[in-house]
């Protein structure tokens, strides 16, 4: 019985889809990620996100037309354990739900499925999820990038976010763990490693202290040729100790990129949204990032159309936007998700003023136009500027894009996480290249491979 694994969501959901497909094949599973023609003998796996409402919204249409063709359907990732009942009622009881840290049991699961001992897959269910995901068998999604998890969960509060609901509280993993399993990546032929969470901030915050920079230090001190990419980490946290996350990000192998949520521009709103800091803690740290690193990349994340956002409210996020001047902005538009309070707030908006749900969406798109307006401007100079003072760069090849006639373009990062797209007729995924710069646009760099300046590394 052949096994479909479809995912969604953050890097920790795609980490978590590579364990499942590992620990499948392990037990001997033909797994594939293209849908079966012979779905009715197949077993469908979604790894499901929630993070928004649209996303939502979509994860039910899947699991609707899923249960419809397949034999059976495991619904796993972050949806089972705020909509488990929602999802039995979508699917006539058809689907099987597994919490995301209880993703260990899918290979029994898919077992019992196929020998029809179905009592059996409901008592596996039932036990308690204690799942790690370090040091597992996984397969490798981009045989360049290497995922580990360093913890799950966070300490914040945040109004509109339903995913505290479900990781719920910080739990940072053992330091051993974290650093064994970036050795089994790079000793796989990883370059690229990635360290993700909820908030990478507060790694170790549940033990007495923040302990991100001791982790970094480790990490770099492993003796291999790789780029290390820091994932998302909020100011709340990261203002105790921003300082000392500079100097180690000197490095030769940390990417000089900062992911750094703003959400947005207000004091106010950031109250509303229960933020647990000020615009000037956020834009203190973009300076001390610009100061030490010129051409580093800054991400921020900003949400539009808080219910008690106001038209002063948002421009001042537009400033924000134009003053921390980003090379990578998130945009999301406000959705109220169940079982928050910015839900319950949503609805108090809406009596109080007599708007409508499609009132308070229709303001919050506009106010997505004049962000992507303004965001576009910031992001191209900076590319402009950073090819115009740096002609060549060495970077690493870490996608394959798509063929242009014989040629593949393939997308690649410097050590300042730039994105720069080349194409060439050579396998290069996997290589250090230097590359001379040619155009710039708001969203990557265009670039051409200088012959034979191909590099293979260990």
């Amino acid at each position: 019985m052949i096994v479909y694994l479809e995912t969604y969501g953050c890097t920790a959901n795609l980490n978590n889809a590579e364990i499942i497909e590992g620990l499948l094949k392990q037990r001997g599973f033909c797994v594939t990620k293209q849908e079966p023609k012979e779905k009715s003998n197949s077993i469908a796996i979604l790894n499901t996100c929630i993070v928004k409402g649209p996303t939502l919204k979509r994860m039910e249409r899947r699991i609707s037309e899923l249960s419809a063709n397949y034999y059976a359907v495991i619904v796993t990732g972050c949806m089972p354990k705020i909509y488990g009942d929602r999802i039995k009622k979508m699917c006539n009881g058809k689907c099987i739900c597994i919490a995301y840290d209880k993703i260990d049991k899918i290979p029994e699961i898919v077992e019992k499925i196929m020998e029809k001992k179905i009592q059996e897959v409901n008592k596996i269910i039932n036990k308690p999820g204690t799942f790690v995901p370090l040091n597992v068998a996984k397969e490798l999604k981009n045989k360049v990038i290497g995922i580990t998890q360093i913890s799950q969960g966070c300490t914040g509060r945040c109004a509109y976010c339903i995913v505290k609901h479900v990781k719920g509280k910080l739990k940072s993993f053992d330091e051993e763990l974290i650093i064994k399993n970036i050795k089994d990546d790079l000793a796989k032929g990883c370059k690229e490693i990635w360290i993700t969470s909820q908030d990478n901030a507060c790694y170790g915050l549940d033990n007495g202290s923040y302990q991100l920079v001791k982790l970094l230090k480790r990490i770099v001190s492993i003796d291999k040729k790789f780029f290390l990419r820091i994932g998302m980490m909020n100011v709340q946290h990261l203002k105790h100790f921003i300082d000392e996350l500079l100097d180690v990000m000197e490095s030769k192998k940390i990417f000089k990129f900062l992911h750094l949520p703003v959400q947005s521009g207000s004091d106010k709103i950031l109250e509303d949204m229960k933020r647990e800091y000020k615009i000037r803690e956020f834009l203190d740290i973009v300076k001390k990032f610009r100061k030490r690193f010129k051409y580093g990349v800054l991400a921020t994340d900003i949400i539009v159309g808080f219910p008690t956002e106001t038209e002063k409210d948002f421009e001042k996020t537009v400033e924000v936007i134009k003053k921390a001047k980003p090379e990578i902005l998130n945009i999301s538009r406000y959705w109220p998700m169940p079982k928050t309070y910015g839900a319950l707030i949503w609805k108090e908006v809406m009596k109080k003023y007599g708007k409508t749900k499609q009132d308070l969406e229709k303001k919050a798109k506009d106010r997505v136009k004049k962000v992507v307006k303004v965001f576009e401007e910031i992001a191209r100079n900076s590319n402009q500027r950073f090819m115009n003072e740096n002609n060549v760069v060495e970077c690493l090849v870490d996608k394959i894009g798509y063929n242009i006639g014989k040629m593949r373009t393939y997308l690649a990062r410097d050590i300042n996480y730039r994105l720069i797209v080349i194409a060439s007729t050579k396998k290069l995924l996997g290589k250090f290249v230097k590359v001379r710069l040619q155009n710039a646009t708001a969203y990557y760099i265009k670039g051409e491979l200088l012959d034979n300046k191909i590099h293979r590394e260990t």
